[in-house]
Order: C-alpha cells, then sequence, then structure tokens
C-alpha cells in the first residue's frame, strides 16, 4: 500500500509549499486517520480541482465511510483532476493516492532497491586463523593501513580495506580505520568501509543503507537517508559514532540538497548524545557548516535547528565552536543563520555581548536587514535587555536602513511589559535620540513605535519626545504621517501638555498650530481625574485662543469640547467649556464646529442633569424651528452640464444639524432617568416627522440619526419598551433599504423578546428577494446581509427553523446567480453555531 504522508502543519508547507488553508486541513484530516501519498499532495500543490476536493466540507463528514467513490463524487462537474485517485485502507488509516502508484507497487519486484545493486560480498571466514597469520606480517598490516590513509587511487583503497577486514589486527584497529574511511571523497571507499564494519558487527541494514548511499541513485539516497535517520534515536554509542561518520561523509561530497536534508534532519535525534562528546561535537558542527557554502538559503533552517539543539545539551562547547569557525567565514549570506544561532547560544555574558556585536554589524552591512537579517533581529530579541547597551553604542553611526531596523528592535525591547522601567528608561532615550539626530526612515520608525508612547517611561522624556514630534509637524506633508504623529502625541499622556499649549500660544506654522489643538482635545480626553488642575490650565488657554486671533477657531471649538468629555474635566470646565459653546453657535462659520463640541461635551460624566435637560432643550429649540428651503439658482451650462449654486441656507443643514443629532445621542448614551428619556424621545419624534414627510433633514443627516436610533437600540441595558419604541419608529421606513439593516440589529439586540417582529421582517425580506425584479445588486446584498444577521442570530423564535431553511436557499440561490457579497454570506453561514449541521451540508464550498 502507498505510504501517506504525516506531519503537523509546517510540515506539509515547508516539504511541500503548500498554502496555510491547504496545510491546515491535511494536519485536521490525520485526526480522521486519513492522509495522502507525497505525489498525491504534489499534485494538490497545482490543482484547483484537486484543492476543491480537499478542502470540501463533505470530506470531514465522510471520514468513516470514505472510498474512493465518494472521494470522486466531490469533484466539481466538469473541472477534471490531475490523475485517477484511490483510497486504499490499511491498520486503520485511509491513504488518497494516485492509482499509478498501486500499479508501479504491483509492478515492482519485491525489493527493487537491492535488485538494481549488485549483491555484497561476502564475509563468511574463508581460512583458518592460522593461515591468517602465515599471510599477514605486522609490516605487511602497516602497509594497508598507509595505502588507505594516503592513496589517491579509489580501487588501492577498496582492495586495502578488503584485506585487511581479513587481516589479524585487532578489531579496535580495524574499526577505527574502517570509520576513518567512511569519510573518504570517492562512494566506492565509504561503501566498502561500511560493508567492512558490518564484519565487526555493525547491522547489515546500516551496512546495506551506506552502500545506497554511495551507490544508489537519489531516490534509494533518500530512502536510505530515511532510514538512517530513524536509526539514529535508538542507536547505541558505538553504533552512533559510525553512524555519524557515514553522514559527516556523505554530507561531504553529496551532489542532492533533498538527500542533504535528510541527513540533517536524522541527526536531530542523536544531538544529545553527540554533545556529550566534545570533539565529536565540534567535528559534526564543522560539517553541517560546509553545508552552508552553496546551499545557504536551502539548507540553513536545517543547520541552524541542530546546531541549536547541540546547543542545548552542551551550550560551552557549541558556542565556542561556532565562534571559531565564524571567524573564517566571510559570506554574509552564511554568517547570519550562525550569528544568529551564536547569539542564542552564547553561555556567558562575554560570549553573548561578542555575538550580539556581530549581529549588529551584521545589521549594518545588509542593505535589507529587516529581510536579510530577520534570524539575528529575533535572535536579538529573545536575548532581551543586555542587547541594549550594544545598540546604544552603534545606533546613531549605522546606516539608514540598519538604524531603522535597529530602532523597530528598540520598540520590541521596550514595548515588553516585564521589561525593567531602567531599561525602559534608556531605551526611551535612544528613541528621542534618533528622532532628533536619526536617518528620515529611523524617525518614521519612532514616530510609528509603541515604546516612546509607554506610560512607563520618565515624564521628561515624553514631553521631551512630545516637542520633538511637535518640531517634526513641520518636516511632513504626507497626511498619513501627519496622522501617526498627531497619533503618538495623544498617547504621551500629561508630560505633552506643556509643548502642546506652547505650539497652540506660540507657534509659528499654523499648521503646526491646528495639529496641537486637534492632538490637545483627545489627550485630553484620555487623563485620569488626578491630572484635573493641568486640564483646568489647558482649557483656559484654548478659550484664551477663541478670542485672540487663532487659524481656525473652529479647530478650538472641537477640542474645547473634546477637553471636557474626559474623566480628567471638572464641572467648573465642562459648565463654561458649555456656555461657552453655546454662545459661539450664533457667530458665522462656528455653529457646527460648536455644537459638535456640546455633542462630545454630552459624553462627559461630570455634566449635570440640569445642564443636560438645557441642552436638550437647545438642542430641541434648533430642530424645532422652521429649517430654511435650500434654494438653487443656475449659473448655466458647462460640457453640457447644468450648474447650480446653493444659496447660504444651506448651512442650516450642513453645520446645526448634525451637532445637533449627535449632542442627543451622546445624552442619551450617558445619561439615565429623565435626561436619557427625553434624549430618545426626541430622536424617535424626529424620526416619525421625517418618516411621515414633515421634515427633510436631507440624506447625510437622515443616515446620522438612522445611526444614533441604532447606537440607542443595541444598548445591552436598555428596557424593552424603549427598544421596542425604537424599533417601531424606524420600521415606519422600511422602503428605504438601509433602515431595514439598522432594524434587524435592533431585534437582534433584543434576543427572543422580540422575537415575533424579527420572523415578520424575516417573511417580508425573503418575498421582497423573490418577488421583486427591480432590485439591483446592491440593494439584493442590502437584503440578503440583513437575513443572514437575523438568521445566525436568536432572534426569530419559534419560526427560527422554517426561516433559516429558506434564508439558506435565498443566499445559496444568490450565491448560484452570483450575486455580489452572495459568496462571503455563504461562509458566514458555514461559520455560524446557529445555522443547523443539515442546512450547512446545503451550502456549496466556499472559495
Amino acid at each position: 500500500m502507498p505510504t501517506g504522508m504525516r506531519g503537523a502543519k509546517d510540515f506539509y508547507k515547508e516539504r511541500f509549499g503548500l498554502s496555510d488553508r491547504l496545510a491546515v486541513r491535511l494536519a485536521a484530516l490525520l485526526a480522521h486517520k486519513v492522509d495522502l501519498t507525497a505525489a498525491a499532495i504534489e499534485c494538490l500543490r497545482d490543482s484547483p480541482a484537486l484543492q476543491h476536493v480537499v478542502l470540501h466540507p463533505r470530506l470531514f463528514e465522510a471520514t468513516a465511510a470514505l472510498n474512493t467513490e465518494s472521494l470522486k463524487s466531490l469533484a466539481l462537474p466538469g473541472e477534471p483532476l490531475p490523475g485517477s485517485f484511490v483510497v486504499c485502507e490499511a491498520g486503520g488509516w485511509k491513504t488518497i493516492a494516485l492509482e499509478e502508484e498501486l500499479l508501479a507497487e504491483q509492478g515492482a519486484p519485491e525489493d527493487p532497491e537491492a535488485a538494481q545493486l549488485p549483491a555484497l560480498t561476502p564475509r563468511g571466514q574463508v581460512l583458518h586463523p592460522s593461515e591468517i597469520h602465515d599471510l599477514f606480517t605486522r609490516r605487511d598490516i602497516a602497509e594497508l593501513e598507509l595505502t588507505l590513509r594516503t592513496s589517491a587511487d579509489p580501487k588501492e583503497k577498496v582492495t586495502a580495506i578488503r584485506r585487511l577486514a581479513l587481516s589479524p589486527a585487532s578489531d579496535r584497529e580495524k574499526m577505527a580505520l574502517f570509520a576513518a574511511a567512511l569519510m573518504d571523497r570517492e562512494a566506492e571507499v565509504r561503501s566498502e568501509a561500511a560493508q567492512a564494519l558490518a564484519s565487526l558487527g555493525l547491522a547489515p541494514e546500516v551496512a546495506e543503507d551506506a552502500r545506497f548511499l554511495a551507490e544508489g541513485n537519489e531516490r534509494q539516497r533518500q530512502s536510505a537517508a530515511q532510514r538512517l535517520g530513524r536509526r539514529f534515536r535508538t542507536a547505541a554509542d558505538t553504533e552512533l559514532g559510525v553512524l555519524l561518520r557515514l553522514i559527516a561523509g556523505t554530507l561531504r561530497y553529496e551532489t542532492s540538497v533533498d538527500v542533504r536534508r535528510l541527513l540533517i534532519r536524522g541527526i536531530e535525534g542523536a544531538c544529545r548524545s553527540v554533545a556529550r562528546d566534545a570533539r565529536g561535537c565540534q567535528e559534526l558542527v564543522h560539517v553541517l557548516l560546509t553545508q552552508l557554502r552553496d546551499a545557504a538559503e536551502e539548507l540553513g533552517p536545517e543547520v541552524r535547528r541542530v546546531l541549536l539543539l547541540l546547543g542545548e545539551a552542551n551550550p560551552e562547547g557549541v558556542s565556542r565552536t561556532l565562534e571559531h569557525e565564524l571567524a573564517s567565514i566571510a559570506d554574509h549570506r552564511i554568517r547570519r543563520p550562525l550569528v544568529a544561532a551564536a547569539i542564542e547560544l552564547a553561555s556567558t555574558a562575554e560570549a553573548r555581548d561578542r555575538a550580539v556585536a556581530q549581529g549588529i554589524a551584521e545589521i549594518e552591512a545588509s542593505a535589507d536587514p529587516s529581510v536579510e537579517c530577520l534570524q539575528i533581529l529575533n535572535a536579538l530579541g529573545k536575548t532581551g535587555e543586555p542587547v541594549v547597551p550594544a545598540v546604544a553604542g552603534r545606533l546613531l553611526g549605522a546606516p539608514e536602513a540598519a538604524q531603522e531596523a535597529l530602532v523597530r528592535l528598540l520598540d520590541i525591547l521596550g514595548g515588553r511589559p516585564k521589561t525593567p522601567p531602567a531599561v525602559k528608561a534608556r531605551i526611551g532615550l535612544l528613541l528621542l535620540d534618533a528622532l532628533r539626530h536619526g536617518h528620515r526612515a529611523a524617525r518614521l520608525a519612532v514616530i510609528n513605535s509603541l515604546a516612546a508612547a509607554d506610560p512607563a517611561l520618565p515624564p521628561s522624556t515624553r514631553r521631551a519626545l512630545a516637542a520633538e514630534l511637535l518640531r517634526s509637524l513641520q518636516e511632513y506633508a504626507s497626511p498619513g504621517i501627519l496622522a501617526a504623529i498627531e497619533a503618538m502625541l495623544a498617547k504621551l499622556g500629561a508630560p505633552a501638555l506643556p509643548p502642546l499649549l506652547e505650539m497652540i500660544q506660540r507657534g509659528e506654522r499654523p499648521a503646526s498650530r491646528l495639529a496641537a489643538a486637534r492632538v490637545l482635545g483627545e489627550l485630553a480626553a484620555r487623563l485620569r481625574p488626578r491630572e484635573a488642575a493641568q486640564v483646568a490650565r489647558a482649557a483656559s488657554v484654548v478659550m484664551e485662543q477663541l478670542s485672540s486671533g487663532f487659524p481656525d477657531r473652529a479647530v478650538l471649538a472641537r477640542t474645547l469640547g473634546q477637553m471636557g468629555s474626559g474623566p480628567a474635566a471638572g464641572k467648573d470646565v465642562v459648565a463654561t467649556a458649555a456656555a461657552t459653546l453655546r454662545s459661539l453657535i450664533l457667530e458665522k462659520g462656528l455653529a457646527h464646529a460648536a455644537l459638535d463640541g456640546l455633542g462630545r461635551l454630552c459624553l462627559s460624566p461630570r455634566v449635570e442633569p440640569a445642564l443636560k435637560v438645557e441642552l436638550l432643550d437647545f438642542f430641541g429649540r434648533i430642530l424645532d424651528r422652521d429649517l430654511p428651503d435650500i434654494e438653487a439658482r443656475s449659473l448655466g451650462t458647462r460640457k453640457d452640464e447644468v450648474v447650480y449654486a446653493l444659496g447660504g441656507e444651506v448651512s442650516a443643514y450642513t453645520e446645526l444639524v448634525p451637532g445637533v443629532l449627535a449632542g442627543l445621542r451622546n445624552i442619551a448614551r450617558t445619561s439615565s432617568g429623565v435626561p436619557h428619556e427625553r434624549a430618545v424621545e426626541r430622536l424617535i419624534r424626529t424620526w416619525r416627522e421625517i418618516a411621515d414627510g414633515r421634515l427633510q433633514l436631507g440624506p447625510g443627516n437622515t443616515d446620522l440619526l438612522l445611526q444614533a436610533l441604532r447606537d440607542l437600540g443595541t444598548l445591552p441595558d436598555l428596557p424593552l419598551a424603549r427598544r421596542e419604541a425604537i424599533a417601531e419608529a424606524i420600521a415606519l421606513r422600511r422602503d428605504y433599504l438601509p433602515t431595514v439593516r439598522v432594524l434587524a440589529d435592533v431585534l437582534v439586540a433584543a434576543g427572543s423578546a422580540m422575537a415575533p417582529r424579527a420572523a415578520a421582517l424575516a417573511e417580508e425580506l425573503l418575498h421582497r428577494e423573490a418577488t421583486d425584479r427591480q432590485l439591483t445588486a446592491n440593494e439584493h446584498g442590502i437584503i440578503l446581509e440583513t437575513l443572514v444577521r437575523l438568521a445566525t442570530a436568536a432572534a426569530l423564535g419559534r419560526a427560527a427553523g422554517r426561516l433559516r431553511e429558506r434564508i439558506v436557499g435565498a443566499v445559496v440561490d444568490a450565491r448560484n446567480r452570483e450575486i455580489e457579497r452572495a459568496a462571503a454570506l455563504v461562509r458566514t453561514l458555514a461559520q455560524s453555531p446557529a445555522i443547523p449541521q443539515k442546512l450547512k451540508k446545503r451550502l456549496p464550498p466556499s472559495c
């Protein structure tokens, strides 16, 4: 029976180059005692049709009854598989293989490998011991030994081995000579030495595998390498020494990378035993390192893994050997994985410091250290805080790419919770130095780092970082970089307030002053009550600037409202901010920003209930007054298009209404009792007026109001009666499809408490999906998403089973019609625990 390949996910990825998805599926199938042969896996890698079969959900469900016919039934119609596949059973396992593999086994001789090589020379004793002594003098034995050690002719060496095997030399002497011959350059000499060792007690199968390694084809050599690797795990000391010499000799002269990889992997099982012998360990390390000269990328991971395993058992010896070997290696491709191993294996502080210095030197020598020196960076990261002094000495003098990599390394080290405060403080100063004096790439790395914003950094460092970041605002024009700088500033906490206020008051560039004002609002909202005095000082500066010619007072208005929303804003600050913002609403160009600020302010836990009631009345009066109709006048035509100009009355909709809606929502979310009830009722009433056609707020404001109702209707602790009132109001505009999604969210938030309403909505949407031929692709998507939202939640009550079946049918039909988003919804249904398994079987395979 063909042999299946079994291993963990990484085995399939590394050995066959499979994707994560396929590797996970093969590893999961092993739990059901299903595997694939190497040939089948090779076909799987390149065949989408076979991938469909292996990833099919029914393959998991049918493993108990899996056979050749059921396997073929999973294939897509019209998509031929890359061969004829069969399911073989043996020992409780089911192996998916190519039919050709069965035929190959049936047509092959019983022992094909042995049949392709000449038979081993018999090693029976043909002479009596007394005759042997008469044939060999001590001089003859010495000459044979000399020939074996010095001759350049492999035939002479083979003859010498055969004669020595018959000689009266001691077994100890023969063992030493034949073991040395296992390291010979010529394959036939190594093969003959292994057979000679069999006469001294070496297992015949080892001698046979040695012959395959020396004289077989590549497939035979790979099989022999695998068998010898398995033998390492149980070999006694004497046999282990022979195996190591055999493999070391083969590695020196083998040309196939695949064979060498298998030989190196085989050594893993013997690392602990090998490490006990200092000289043998040193020789093995040397042999392993020679493998990297022509195959650093292909064999680097295997060599590094063996070195680390040897180092676990003998860290001092392996570390010393590595350090010695590195002194003679100049090729950076070879040095990098070895330096990484040396860093991890360093057994003393002195050895570690030398290895770390070599690692940093390799990073500096690389054009792309984040890729080429990834193993070194990982090893330095594992080493931890002892790396920081070495980085400190090289950071500012490093080339740009290396400096960026070192900054990212410091960010990793400084971001760990267990890093001591003193080390974090030093890392903070190094990041500050890089921000002040580093290359552009390193400065950007600091801007995007986490360690620079660590609250454990000393306040003086965070204040200096804030000042430097504010200065760097003048350097960059990219919106992404400017946003990252502002985000970093907002994380620096109270120590950043003095430089921010300095920039707001006396900054030279308007853009920098505006950025500082935006950051101030976000930062102050995050501060804790113990920093209330500093927030009060900042709020007074903002209010001063509102009347002192600040470049954009609207930004300050929003900042003032955001500052008042945080826990560090006292009642006096909140009250003063509210009064200031209400007065600004009457000023031209500031209404929107002032209302936005008031809306943010309503999130504050320090807003008194009386003030909230005042604000509710204020917001209500704005909505109750007659908003002006928007008039447009034609400006003529341009490129066959009529161009209109809107009047100033449009600002009532773009500036006033959004802020009012946000304020009402925030009061409702953060209040209880009367303010909460009045805010919710006001929003519901406004929505009803829109639904009845008595009020027009425009599409944008309608969506804002709808989202506000959704936010409130999905609150977990909302009373059922209020949730029902919100749902009833929203349902008045079911003709507007975005409303349907919001309504479903509110019903789902109620669980089974509003099941009849949820079931009725599902029925209505199913009917509309099936009968309305005017729906666009986007509208189909909205309806299907809403149905799936209902089907995957506990909101359908008694009708859940029947409705889920119909919803699954509708989604599958949409998938077959290739409606946009239907494929993603199929995956959602397949992954939902709310959908019964019998319904999941009806779903098509997800892509």
